[in-house]
């Protein structure tokens, strides 16, 4: 009984001690975790104090683009700052935002009077009498300012003014397709022939007698690769690779027969200078009239080797 007690009276006074060393550790990571949360809060407002220093700079010197980016940058900024901002720090930042809110207001005011500028000038196009092409090309520059109005404003779905633009592009381009149409028509016909005379040149044989025939097919070549402004501007590289190909195809083979035509030739010089050492010149004139058959149906080579 008495040592029972005496565990019984013992227990109380260790139990205290096990519980304040728990309670000690959580205010230890408490302490910890605030300390953290601190200099993660100071870091976030000296980046928002940072981003509000762009967007005022951005906002008195008036530019646009540099002022949409700051004002982004700044949402998130302000969202990364835990609890309320010191005080000065929020009056500076209302003050920007009330200055951002009025500055937008202005630019779509401004926006949408270009907007309304542009559709009128496209609504004015067809009394202009431009040049199809002009016409075309005037239109895709409208149209492309259009779009960056449209982006920069925010727009997610066409509006009346969009639709009114729309239209008067649809209007202002009706004249000119007879034209387009016409000339798409014999764009066709042009890539046709080019496709026909690749075609043909990668036909050749590889053993072939009239080498005419080969020179003019490189000739045609070199000539349609001068002329393709007469097929469709987004096929003219791919045709022009391919024509160059089929250049480089037959030079190959020209350079090869020339080198081979030149080989025989050297070959009858050699004979040829070789007969005037012999003696008898009955034979020697013999030998020189079949060299001179020879070299004829070696054909021609190289116009400045044959003729040197």
């Amino acid at each position: 009984y008495t040592r029972q007690a005496h565990k019984n009276a013992e227990a109380p006074r260790h139990a205290p001690a096990s519980a304040r060393g728990e309670a000690e550790k959580n205010v230890d990571e408490r302490a910890v975790e605030t300390a953290a949360r601190a200099v993660k809060r100071e870091q976030a407002l000296v980046e928002l104090d940072a981003t509000l220093v762009t967007l005022e700079k951005a906002l008195e010197a008036g530019h646009s683009a540099d002022t949409e980016v700051a004002h982004s940058r700044l949402e998130s900024a302000r969202a990364s700052v835990e609890g309320e901002l010191p005080n000065s720090l929020h009056k500076r930042l209302a003050t920007a935002q009330a200055e951002y809110a009025d500055s937008a207001q202005w630019r779509n005011w401004g926006a949408n009077q270009r907007r309304m500028q542009l559709c009128e000038e496209i609504e004015a196009l067809p009394e202009a009498v431009l040049h199809p092409d002009a016409l075309a090309t005037r239109l895709r520059e409208m149209q492309a300012e259009w779009t960056r109005i449209e982006k920069a404003l925010g727009l997610a779905h066409p509006d009346a003014m969009s639709r009114r633009f729309r239209a008067a592009c649809r209007r202002a381009i009706e004249p000119a397709r007879p034209y387009f149409e016409k000339r798409d028509e014999l764009r066709a016909s042009a890539t046709g022939e080019l496709e026909a005379l690749i075609e043909r040149s990668s036909a050749l044989p590889e053993a072939i007698d009239d080498w005419k025939v080969v020179i003019a097919s490189r000739r045609e070549l070199a000539s349609a690769l001068r002329d393709l402004d007469r097929v469709d501007p987004r096929q003219r590289k791919a045709l022009a690779d391919r024509i160059k190909a089929g250049l480089s195809a037959i030079d190959e083979r020209v350079d090869a027969r020339d080198k081979a035509v030149a080989e025989r030739k050297d070959a009858l010089i050699a004979k040829a200078t070789a007969l005037s050492e012999t003696q008898d010149k009955r034979a020697a004139i013999s030998t020189s009239r079949d060299l001179q058959k020879q070299w004829q149906d070696s054909g021609n080579g190289m116009r400045r080797r044959d003729e040197q």
